[in-house]
């Protein structure tokens, strides 16, 4: 028999002929995979008399579609489909839809009396929501295990954090300000090098590049409790240049020292030794 031989035994026009089915027809996936077969599916209908009848695999329409392109959702096993007929053939059902039902209900948050709310959940929990009220639209991509990334209209806002908000990268467009949250440490790297190093646990910052160049049009101030500088060569210069302890201060060199000036020098101290 082929593929619906046992429907066509019971569906023929009188001169001997095989029926057109002018309508649809509701069926339930039953399978949806099959590597000879990508994107189709069998599903079982229940066609008058006949019984219910498992159909070969039949393509399933999409939104878009061409040579390795287009939109991918295929049905879930069990899921109710509507199936239509080409050109009334029985034997070429195509898949045109999914459907719920009391059983296979919509998504809980999202029917509403505006229909402002549009969402695409997966069975494994996936979930794109978009959300149309006016004034507070806004676009959320949110896994199963609660990762988060929001476009948020109303506040002016772009949102990207974990289930518990401890690691967030935040983008305020009204008041022009960027924040990163990390619980532990933020890493900056560029062309796979860690160039920036922000270490939350241990209270450090480090930076490390081939040069690095600071550059304050007005002021520049370092503090800390210690302050160390260190290279081959060190150079400080300015317009002028004063350096001041508060209790003392020791300038030591292992090999030798020099100091100069074109003009006048001055030492002085309560105390003056020379040795």
């Amino acid at each position: 028999m082929g593929l619906f031989d046992e429907m066509l035994e019971t569906d023929e026009t009188e001169d001997g002929g095989q029926a057109n089915i002018n309508g649809v027809a509701i069926g339930v996936v039953k399978e949806n995979w099959d590597k000879d077969h990508p994107g189709m599916i069998k599903a079982e209908i229940s066609l008058g008399s006949s019984g219910k009848n498992l159909t070969d695999w039949i393509p399933v329409a999409v939104p878009y579609a061409g040579k390795e392109f287009g939109t991918y959702f295929l049905p879930e096993i069990g899921s109710q489909v509507l199936l239509a007929f080409h050109m009334g053939d029985i034997n070429c059902p195509i898949v045109i839809g999914s459907l719920w039902n009391q059983t296979d209900v919509v998504p809980p948050e999202t029917a509403n009396e505006k229909n402002t709310v549009k969402k695409i959940k997966t069975k494994g929990g996936n979930v794109i929501t978009i959300s149309e009220e006016s004034g507070k639209e806004k676009i959320s991509i949110q896994t199963k295990g609660e990762l988060k990334a929001e476009l948020d209209d109303e506040n002016q806002k772009i949102i990207l954090q974990d289930k518990e908000g401890k690691n967030a990268i935040s983008i305020d467009a009204k008041n022009g300000t960027m924040n990163f949250k990390s619980e532990k440490k933020a890493v900056f790297n560029i062309n796979g090098q860690p160039m920036l190093t922000l270490d939350g646990e241990g209270k450090a910052v480090k930076i490390k590049a081939g040069k690095i160049e600071i550059e304050a049009d007005q002021s520049l101030t370092m503090k800390g409790q210690t302050a160390g500088l260190d290279g081959n060569s060190l150079k400080i210069q300015g317009q002028q240049l004063e350096l001041t302890a508060k209790a003392s201060m020791a300038i030591k060199a292992n090999a030798s020292l020099k100091a100069e000036s074109s003009g006048m020098t001055e030492i002085k101290g309560s105390m003056l030794k020379l040795n």
